[in-house]
């Protein structure tokens, strides 16, 4: 279920042919808090739907929330990503270096079952072997508010 203010969430961008959704990349929007990026990511979410695709939408800080308080939670974690086509993760970090490893195992993992991996961030992450691991797997736009 989708909270009411993305009910509207449609594609605006003809940069986004999913009318099949060949896409072999995912895509990863970041920028400002509020400049669209989760609104953009859900409308690409609506039509892997329509087309077919089984999702799923997490949240990156209730993943993390969860592997502080149970950290072999990892595994289900990872497990049911991998029964979805395409996973979508909302406000993506890599904060410290406690969850370094649970990051890149996370990416790493989806990356081998060649999942199509939808995110937002605020910044694409610093690290390396995150950040080519990413690099890989996605597109990368900036999304700037126009109006500032």
């Amino acid at each position: 279920r989708s909270p009411n203010i993305y009910r509207a969430a449609h594609l605006t961008t003809a940069m986004y042919d999913l009318s099949s959704l060949e896409f072999v990349k995912g895509t990863i929007w970041y920028g400002e808090s509020g400049v669209g990026k989760t609104y953009q990511m859900v409308g690409m979410l609506k039509e892997a739907i329509l087309t077919g695709f089984k999702v799923k939408f997490c949240d990156w800080s209730s993943i993390m929330c969860t592997l502080r308080c149970k950290p072999e939670a990892y595994r289900d974690i990872v497990n049911d990503m991998l029964n979805c086509g395409v996973i979508a993760i909302d406000d993506f970090y890599v904060d410290n270096n406690y969850t370094y490893d649970y990051v890149y195992y996370i990416i790493k993992t989806l990356h081998g079952a060649g999942k199509r991996l939808l995110m937002t961030a605020t910044e694409l992450p610093a690290q390396p072997k995150i950040a080519m691991r990413l690099a890989e797997m996605t597109n990368q736009y900036e999304v700037v508010n126009e109006w500032k």
